[in-house]
């Protein structure tokens, strides 16, 4: 069996992290998947950005998965690359992470909102990578459930310190907000 690709879209430091982790993850499950993403040289070696490597390995792909956050939910660069599985009408998964909803997407207006997007908890990452496998080969779930499940714990934890920073940074600017308005008010009433 000739071995499949996935290609993981990202944008922004928290979704490159994730992006790596995941990346690292899917490999070491028996699928016979391997990861692109740009983040890693061996797949986008260093130098300047190249547009048409990036669309070379979106055609050599069998799969997207964009990597989204609250800083990158609308980024044109995760827009872009899904576009170029759209147009081929390959598949396109989300795999929210660091608080980001569905519902959030859609109040966005994200295009992937719609398009098998996963929270990131045990539950809907194995249904992530049970629909990567029937994207990409259909092996026997029975060869990898076990093992996704042990590596879903090596993911969680770099998932949960990442989402703790953007509630921290999320309440340091209403902090900041709420002293803003409080200032603000406190001249109108001087």
């Amino acid at each position: 069996m000739s071995e499949k690709q996935v290609f993981v879209s990202w944008s922004k430091p928290a979704s490159q992290k994730i992006a790596a982790a995941f990346c690292d993850v899917v490999e070491a499950l028996p699928l016979s998947v391997r990861c692109w993403c740009s983040q890693r040289t061996a797949d986008l070696p260093l130098g300047p950005y190249d547009h048409n490597r990036i669309i070379e390995a979106a055609s050599e792909s069998d799969v997207c998965v964009s990597i989204l956050t609250p800083e990158n939910s609308l980024s044109p660069w995760i827009f872009f690359e899904a576009g170029i599985f759209y147009g081929a009408k390959k598949n396109v998964y989300g795999l929210l992470s660091c608080g980001v909803t569905h519902q959030q997407l859609k109040q966005k207006n994200n295009p992937i909102e719609g398009y098998h997007s996963y929270l990131s908890d045990k539950e809907s990452f194995l249904g992530l990578i049970k629909s990567i496998n029937t994207a990409c080969n259909g092996v026997d779930e029975r060869r990898f459930l076990e093992t996704a499940g042990d590596k879903y714990a090596e993911l969680l934890e770099l998932h949960t310190e990442l989402s703790k920073n953007f509630q921290d940074k999320e309440m340091a600017s209403d902090a900041t907000l709420t002293g803003m308005i409080s200032k603000a008010f406190k001249k109108k009433s001087d």
